[in-house]
């Protein structure tokens, strides 16, 4: 009930990350190109019948320059309508649900500043932002049209700059731009959403880790069971610094209880009485009885009454649970660490605590016992009051206090892959005094990290994986083109071969470099994610720069020679600009017979894509390690 209220409360939204709605626009911009796809696709027929009622139907067989502007025409409104369908998937989906696809994933909505899904006429107005990007997503169908119609020459100066080849990408400037006023203290609000009145949220629905099965300690049943007051006995589950504890339950309420019964007729301290705490099971009633029951000494004995704990102790939980995280272990070092300090400060904690003492309910959360618990399960006599006095034990102290709250910790995190604050946490844990200052430190961090992610889901990694072909698969070429423009300038004379060797050797220097200088990508930073080893601990330099390289060298080193043949190609043309359909299209197709060897590059390309593909579908199975961090000895964990 709790998750599913979640969303509708003030409380259960936060400000998004700025890597998720990078991520979440990406899938959009997949999704809403897919659809622009298949409506281009549709256009073919609309297009055909439009250009037979008007009387121009397609050109026939070798007329080249009919043919060129007649493709150039329907390439230019096979863009259009692509556009027009990208502004109604963006505007509809978040007017009607407050997301596409993408903000659906990564747990982002679009909402008003009152919270509630925005305005037909708020959604209409982002997309002018994103995806139009204030025009400039219709420069390219402009561009075809101008081809078609033959006046392309003034089009086509805007590209005469050092930024020529960069022009593609304006639209994405566009929307980088659209994030700079994004501060913490406006909630990072970008310029678009200024303008419109909306802000995207993320949705917090609490941990989804699987829920404990923290076994629980049985009690021996008992054939006639004796009554302490209201409470029926139906069993013996312990015993516990010399008294035995009953199982029984309160027939007023219909709950289980536990019962201390103490031969010696020592009652609880009143501090200890009037403890309220969570973190420790609450007294309920208390007083004697003439039974021997608590022992084979004859006369009055001491009983109270507990609240139950089901469960078993901290060592025995943790072992148990096959699929033990930080996300179940923060939140039971956070109650434990919460107790310790109440306690030291009201003097109520047992003596001689243990770790045998901290118990782990059913529900994930600790329960601190006033002794250690010995199960009865062998079928041996209980109540002889055997054992140590309930009086046993040193009185604990913050040094001791600590000790216990950092043995908990190394047993709450051992054989993890600890995400870098908690790696953070336990590292000062153990360089701080062993002081009642630091347990309520300890307290409120721990507190603190119980919101903040522990370990790297599938959607996570989806959104990783969705800005590093959105962005970085372009970036690495783009930036290795550049580069070899600047020796072309330098060079001028040497042979095409070289060009295209240089570029592909370019792309791995720089995928080598981000990786070490970024200790794994520039985009990781952004997503509050670090590259550690596969033991846990941190990752080095050169292991980051070896994992970029595993990762992008494959994809680099065929993609940015064609990206340069791409270059290439647009110089090529502006040769023909100035009457690009009456002077030489032969001369412009002329490049492809230059370079027999592009089907085979479109055949690699091609195996390329599939094996990222498989590649990506194997991260999304195992997010924390891909076959790229199998290969590199890494894996990812949140920052």
């Amino acid at each position: 009930m709790r998750r599913a209220l979640l969303p509708y409360a003030t409380g259960g939204t936060s400000i998004a990350n700025v890597g998720r709605r990078v991520a979440a626009l990406m899938v959009d911009n997949l999704a809403a190109g897919a659809l622009g796809a298949l409506v281009g696709i549709l256009c073919l027929p609309l297009f055909l019948l439009a250009g037979e009622g008007a009387g121009a139907a397609a050109p026939v067989p070798g007329d080249m320059e009919a043919q060129m502007a007649w493709q150039f025409q329907f390439q230019a409104t096979a863009q259009y309508a692509a556009e027009f369908m990208a502004c109604v998937y963006f505007a509809f989906c978040e007017w009607r649900w407050g997301c596409g696809v993408g903000k659906w994933l990564m747990g982002l909505r679009v909402t008003d500043l009152q919270g509630q899904r925005p305005a037909l006429w708020q959604t209409l107005l982002r997309t002018a932002f994103i995806p139009l990007a204030l025009g400039l997503g219709l420069v390219s169908p402009m561009f075809m049209s101008s081809l078609a119609s033959g006046d392309a020459a003034d089009l086509f100066s805007l590209f005469e700059t050092p930024g020529m080849f960069f022009l593609p990408l304006a639209a994405w400037g566009v929307w980088v731009l659209c994030g700079v006023t994004a501060r913490a203290r406006n909630g990072y609000r970008g310029i678009h959403e200024f303008a419109t009145g909306t802000r995207v949220v993320r949705l917090q629905v609490g941990p989804r880790n699987r829920p404990l099965r923290t076994p629980a300690v049985a009690p021996v049943a008992v054939a006639d069971g004796e009554r302490f007051g209201p409470y029926a006995a139906s069993g013996i589950l312990a015993t516990s610094a010399g008294r035995t504890v009953h199982v029984a339950r309160d027939e007023l309420l219909g709950r289980p209880v536990w019962v201390q019964v103490d031969p010696q007729g020592t009652a609880p301290p009143a501090g200890r009485i009037a403890v309220t705490r969570p973190t420790r099971p609450h007294w309920l009633q208390g007083g004697t009885t003439s039974s021997a029951s608590g022992g084979p000494a004859a006369g009055t004995a001491r009983w109270d009454a507990f609240e139950a704990v089901s469960g078993s102790p901290l060592p025995w939980a943790v072992h148990a649970q096959s699929g033990f995280t930080w996300e179940h272990g923060r939140v039971m070092l956070a109650d434990l660490a919460e107790e310790l300090a109440q306690g030291t400060d009201d003097g109520t904690l047992p003596p001689g605590l243990a770790l045998e003492q901290v118990w782990v309910d059913r529900s994930g959360r600790v329960k601190v016992l006033d002794a250690p618990l010995k199960p009865i399960t062998d079928g041996a006599a209980a109540g002889d009051g055997s054992g140590p006095p309930a009086s046993a034990g040193e009185p604990i102290t913050p040094e001791k206090a600590m000790d216990l709250l950092r043995t908990a910790g190394e047993l709450c995190t051992r054989r993890q892959r600890l995400p870098s604050h908690a790696h953070d946490f336990l590292a000062e844990l153990a360089r701080r005094p062993r002081t009642r200052e630091t347990l309520g430190w300890a307290a409120q961090e721990l507190k603190g990290q119980i919101g903040r992610p522990a370990i790297i889901r599938w959607d996570d990694r989806l959104g990783m994986l969705c800005i590093s072909m959105g962005v970085e698969s372009q970036l690495y070429p783009l930036l290795a083109v550049a580069a070899t423009r600047g020796l072309r300038e330098v060079f001028p004379s040497w042979p095409r071969a070289a060009f295209y060797t240089s570029t592909a050797v370019l792309a791995v220097l720089i995928v080598a470099l981000l990786g070490y200088f970024f200790r794994g990508g520039p985009f990781l930073q952004l997503l509050h994610t670090d590259v550690r080893r596969a033991d846990g601990r941190p990752a080095s330099r050169w292991r980051c720069m070896w994992r970029n390289l595993v990762t992008w060298a494959p994809w680099v080193i065929p993609d940015a020679p064609f990206t340069w043949l791409g270059f290439e190609m647009l110089l090529s043309m502006q040769p023909a600009m100035d009457d690009p359909l009456a002077g030489s299209p032969e001369q412009f197709l002329s490049m492809f017979s230059q370079l027999p060897w592009m089907t085979g590059g479109a055949c690699t390309g091609g195996l390329m894509i599939l094996a990222f593909a498989v590649g990506g579908i194997l991260t999304l199975v195992f997010p924390q390690r891909g076959l790229h961090d199998l290969l590199a000895g890494t894996c990812l964990v949140p920052k």
